[in-house]
């Protein structure tokens, strides 16, 4: 499990629409249930999206969408990747 965080910069939108990680899966080992969670500065889940590792290529872009949430500069969000395969070395960020 990783998680990622960043700093909302100061002429960011009044809010968030989506997001883009780049995972690897290499060799395309990986095609256990892989789950990517948005989290606000307390770690409190804002979305969810659950996708199969047959879908992340070896590298490629992992595109969520989801409804408008309401943002300002300087947030800090999260961003939360696991995945429920049980071998090390099957999915990167």
């Amino acid at each position: 499990m990783s998680y990622y965080w960043w700093s909302l910069p100061n002429n960011w939108a009044e809010c968030l629409n989506s997001i883009s990680v780049l995972l690897k899966n290499p060799a395309l080992v990986n095609k256990s249930q892989i789950k990517i969670e948005l989290l606000d500065k307390d770690k409190k889940l804002l979305k969810s999206l659950q996708t199969s590792g047959i879908s992340v290529g070896d590298p490629s872009w992992i595109t969520f969408k989801f409804p408008n949430i309401e943002t300002k500069k300087g947030d800090t969000l999260f961003i939360k990747v696991h995945t429920d395969n049980p071998k090390p070395d099957t999915l990167y960020i």
